[in-house]
Formats: structure tokens, C-alpha cells, sequence
């Protein structure tokens, strides 16, 4: 695993930006995902659309996932509980704290609710 950060800072106006460090070479988080919403700027710190257009654009990142379905289910979350409160003035966040973070909440779905197949091939137990 690598050891990349995220950073998100303000300049002397205010503005947010997020960089992503990784390997010694800093590059925006803008610069890399294709899933974020072009037409929005990133924020943090507050319940908005900006706020939750960098969670999603986050989670997409730390997790390689691209346009994977896990990071569309776990968006929300991951804004109420980290994006939406990062400190307003600036944050560091390392990709193996999102990464648990998501793992955190994976085993936590109880095994009644997965589907037959996931736990053996989607053939129900025989009584005997």
C-alpha cells in the first residue's frame, strides 16, 4: 500500500483546493478522477453539494475503484461522518484511514444479508 495523503487547503481568499501526495510528487485530486462533478468546486466542513462532491471524489481515489458501485453506496456516509466535519481552516487525511474507514463499515453487514450465493454457491442448507 502506498502511503498517499490528502490534503485540503485555503488560500488567503478562501478557495479550497485538495492535493493528493504520493511518491514524493503532489498533483489536485481534480487532476486524476472522472467522477466528480465538473461543475462543482470541492469544500468541506458543512452538509453541501460541494462537500459531498469530495467525499465521493475521495472515496473514488483511495479506493481505485473508478466508477465502482461501492463508492456511489458509500458516498453519504462518508460525507456525515468524515467530509462533513474535516475542519473548515484545512485537513491531512492518509489513504489507509479511508481505507479502514470503509472496511470498518463492509464488516459490519450482517451475514443474513448477503445473498445465498456469496455464502456458498446459493444452495440453501438441507435439514437433516
Amino acid at each position: 500500500m502506498s502511503d498517499r495523503v490528502y490534503q485540503g487547503v485555503r488560500d488567503r481568499r478562501g478557495l479550497a483546493e485538495v492535493f493528493v501526495i504520493e511518491n514524493h510528487r503532489r498533483r489536485t485530486l481534480k487532476e486524476q478522477l472522472f467522477l466528480y462533478d465538473p461543475n462543482l468546486e470541492f469544500d468541506w466542513g458543512y452538509p453541501g453539494r460541494e462537500s459531498k462532491n469530495l467525499a465521493l471524489t475521495l472515496l473514488a481515489d483511495a479506493l481505485e475503484g473508478g466508477d465502482d458501485p461501492l463508492v456511489d453506496e458509500m458516498a453519504g456516509r462518508f460525507h456525515d461522518e468524515l467530509v462533513g466535519l474535516l475542519p473548515s481552516a484545512g485537513w491531512q487525511i492518509y489513504q489507509w484511514q479511508i481505507l479502514d474507514w470503509v472496511h470498518g463499515k463492509i464488516s459490519r453487514v450482517p451475514v443474513y444479508q448477503l445473498p445465498l450465493d456469496a455464502l456458498g454457491g446459493g444452495v440453501e442448507p438441507s435439514v437433516n
